[in-house]
């Protein structure tokens, strides 16, 4: 089953919110993640949150048409995304995408890809999506979907190591990174498939799909 989980960052185009959510068996909305759900059409499972960044309509508009929530308080260790990922956790998934995890404040962005963590080490592939590409969190050999010339910039968390890779224009075999040389930025599909076989630690795959954007 795929779950997919709408946090309050930037919210993604309506069109690509409800292409996401079209075949998922379950969609969990945290706090202002319910915006992106209105502008497309969406109606979420559940909605998550300390509610501190909905306007009070809002709110009552998806209450009143029988809107199932779940309060949190506003002083507590959890992000609205982390107690979301929690509840997304209580049921059997394979598939987890997130939206609206990108954007605003950096440190924000940055704690939402440690969900990404969260939810492999959970044994759940999972996914950060906006409009210009996906972010995952590569922690054993993983094949991810692209097209030859899409960016994939691969950028460990801390020390890890890939042993090999295939489809990339730059090959990564048995390489050591760690988190003070980005020696993994920019690197580029040379297949509609790329093979990464991360065997220690983790690290963060950030795939463009901006062919235009060059290399740093």
């Amino acid at each position: 089953m795929k779950t997919v989980m709408i946090l309050g960052g930037d919210a993604p185009s309506a069109r690509l919110t409800r292409a996401i959510c079209s075949d998922a068996g379950r969609i969990i909305c945290a706090d202002s993640g319910l915006y992106a759900c209105m502008a497309a059409g969406v109606t979420p499972h559940v909605l998550i949150g300390d509610m501190d960044s909905i306007e009070r309509p809002a709110l009552d508009k998806f209450l009143k048409d029988g809107g199932r929530t779940q309060y949190l308080p506003t002083h507590k260790d959890d992000t609205d995304g982390y107690a979301a990922l929690r509840l997304a956790l209580q049921n059997p998934m394979d598939e987890l995408v997130i939206l609206g995890a990108q954007g605003g404040r950096f440190d924000h962005e940055l704690a939402n890809c440690y969900l990404l963590v969260a939810a492999e080490r959970a044994g759940v592939h999972a996914r950060m999506e906006n409009d210009e590409g996906k972010v995952y969190a590569l922690g054993s050999p993983r094949v991810l979907q692209g097209k030859p010339g899409e960016l994939l910039s691969l950028l460990p968390l801390g020390a890890a190591k890939v042993e090999r890779s295939r489809g990339l224009a730059y090959p990564l075999n048995s390489l050591d990174l760690d988190i003070d040389y980005p020696i993994g930025m920019s690197n580029v599909f040379t297949e509609k498939e790329a093979y990464i076989e991360v065997t220690s630690g983790w690290i963060l795959g950030i795939h463009l799909y901006d062919t235009s954007l060059g290399h740093v």
